[in-house]
């Protein structure tokens, strides 16, 4: 049986001196004098030419998975990668027997699960991270360092467009003498940017070895809204794989329990929930195989006030006791029944990447193309994975200096923010402390147990102006939505009526108070002037043969709405696009930026058969 050749194993054995040799021949063609790190330089490296730089090193996916010629660049001639489609494409035919999904008169569209084999696609690096706080989930180990990819199809005579997919390489960091402090030293003291700290960051992962874990995150289906007690919704694949010698097997979804548990297996869940109540409210619990499932499907928007990214809800919707009497008292996180469940369904596949993500991603990349500014996006990561890295960045400087950690992981959708877009509490004592700054208030805006918070004064350009009430539905439509009376609006220009709130049911999740402008990219205060897609784009611009950007001229409504940057980022269910002549993005929804949806132009989505 042949074992994986990858770039860490060919440089270990051929030791310091052809490393060095490697570095000259594979010189990277992107200005490396220019890498810089981030706001977090120890937990996250996402500066596109730094990644481009890694890439051409080795690091580029098809080199680290490939089980051949090191010249080889077909990704589907690696068995690990084969393995892993096979299982996708088992799943999602599958999934596409479900009623309601089909071609492009379909109210949902499926995933082309050709993307997957087509040489017109591929997956470009988007980020390394560094996840030395999972140490607890392999005590042995100093956690995991991860290298995400994003998949990216070129169409025939068209520009590339990235697609709602991503790729999870996971390495182990070895645990040396008995401690992390080595390792979290290690990245501590990573260059602050240039080549030194591309071949700093090379080094590393020649001493990590090869990947251990391979982890996928799909959209399956994406639905337009087609009536109003509907929201534009999709649907995500989650799986996770073990790397072997001979390919990759799949491993149960990690603290995922299945939600068909027989009655004696949810007691015995529900006893160790209560034996394990410390690891839970720390955040270090880990959920025993017996009980998880294969796979997760998680569903947006409106994240766990959706009943489908909530398995622990369901397991336990029959028990309302079954935690009335745990330790609440000691608590640092947990404080209430209700408080426990949202910890562990936010610990799940599903409740994790809902929670306060941009469709269902919380690392969609940075674009590699300072100039794009359609089909792009101004901010490549979600409001739970800006606000989680500062409590990481502490980890790992307490790591460095041996220290222990007093702080537990936060709950995934409040890491201690009070600003605008927060997840606030509604009355329940386990989210007391989750509040608003001053000037904002919680706004309940879809019958969850947490709340967002808003301005005090109004719903102004871009804040939500429509509250829903939510009847779970499963299959591949999404849940019935009860929207209440649309408010009126504050706007820079004058105080307007309910007509200026755009609705849920024109995929504005919770909808949007906005104002016609003229000056595209215009910066007014907290908001911005940009193009947004207008009704009826969707019927007349994907199914032509026509250039999208052609025809989306004709579909246009310049409106002014929030303005986001790195400190200032979107409420749920929105995303921060860029604009043409500004310095910060729009707040929009995500699928009116058509990387972050399977459907889309006709041009723009056909691979080579």
């Amino acid at each position: 049986m042949r074992r994986r050749f990858t770039i860490a194993t060919f440089l270990v054995f051929l030791g310091a001196a052809a490393y060095a040799l490697v570095q000259r021949v594979r010189a990277p063609s992107v200005d490396e004098a220019s890498s810089m790190a981030g706001l977090h330089p120890a937990a996250l490296v996402s500066d596109a030419v730094t990644l481009v730089a890694l890439e051409q090193r080795g690091l580029a996916l098809h080199r680290l998975l490939q089980a051949g010629d090191a010249q080889t660049a077909r990704l589907v001639e690696s068995p690990v990668y084969r393995d892993v489609i096979s299982i996708l494409e088992s799943d999602l035919e599958e999934l596409d027997q479900r009623p309601g999904i089909g071609g492009e008169l379909s109210p949902n569209h499926p995933f082309d699960r050709r993307w997957l084999r087509s040489p017109r696609t591929r997956f470009e690096l988007v980020a390394v991270v560094n996840r030395i706080d999972r140490a607890f989930a392999e005590p042995q180990t100093c956690g995991e360092v991860r290298l995400i990819y994003r998949l990216v199809l070129e169409p025939p005579s068209r520009p590339k467009t990235r697609l709602p997919m991503t790729l999870n390489l996971v390495f182990r960091q070895p645990r040396r003498g008995g401690q992390c402090r080595q390792v979290g030293a290690q990245w501590i003291a990573l260059p602050s940017g240039g080549t030194k700290r591309v071949d700093a960051l090379l080094k590393l992962f020649v001493a990590l070895g090869e990947p251990v874990r391979l982890e996928v995150n799909l959209q399956n289906l994406h639905g337009p809204t087609f009536q109003l007690n509907e929201d534009d919704h999709s649907e995500y694949l989650l799986r996770q794989f073990d790397v072997t010698n001979a390919g990759a097997k799949a491993r149960l979804a990690f603290n995922t329990p299945r939600t068909d548990l027989a009655s004696e297996e949810r007691n015995d869940l529900a006893k160790w929930i209560a034996d394990h109540f410390d690891e839970i409210d720390q955040g270090t619990a880990v959920i025993p195989d017996r009980y998880l499932a294969a796979r997760a499907i998680s569903a947006t928007p409106r994240g766990l006030a959706r009943l489908r990214n909530r398995p622990f809800v369901v397991l336990f919707a029959d028990r309302q006791d079954a935690f009335a009497s745990l330790p609440y008292e000691r608590g640092r996180l947990v404080t209430s029944p209700r408080a426990l469940l949202r910890r562990l369904d936010e610990g799940t596949c599903m409740g994790c990447h809902q929670s306060r993500s941009v469709a269902g991603f919380h690392m969609l990349g940075e674009e590699r193309d300072a100039a794009l500014t359609f089909n792009a996006l101004r901010i490549g990561i979600s409001p739970h994975f800006a606000e989680e890295l500062t409590w990481r960045s502490t980890f790992i400087r307490e790591e460095s200096h041996g220290l222990a950690h007093e702080v537990p992981r936060p709950f995934a959708e409040h890491a201690g923010g009070s600003g605008y877009g927060t997840h606030c509490g509604l009355g329940d004592k386990g989210f007391a402390t989750w509040s608003c700054s001053p000037g904002l208030r919680c706004r309940d805006a879809h019958g969850d147990e947490v709340g967002v918070c808003v301005p005090v004064d109004g719903n102004h350009d871009g804040d939500p102006c429509e509250n829903v009430t939510l009847t779970p539905r499963f299959g591949s439509f999404g849940d019935v939505v009860r929207p209440t009376p649309r408010e009126g609006c504050v706007l820079l220009s004058s105080v307007s009526g309910p007509d200026a709130c755009s609705p849920s049911a024109f995929g504005f999740a919770g909808g949007m108070c906005s104002e016609g402008c003229s000056i595209l990219g215009e910066v007014r205060g907290e908001t911005v002037c940009a193009d947004l897609p207008a009704s009826g784009y969707e019927s007349d611009c994907f199914f032509t043969n026509r250039p999208f950007e052609d025809c989306l001229k004709k579909h246009v409504s310049r409106q002014r709405v929030r303005a986001c940057d790195e400190k200032a980022l979107c409420r749920d269910d929105f995303a921060c696009a860029r604009v043409a002549g500004a310095s910060v993005g729009a707040c929009v929804p995500p699928y009116f930026v058509f990387q972050l949806r399977v459907d889309g132009p006709r041009l723009d989505r056909l691979p080579s058969r």
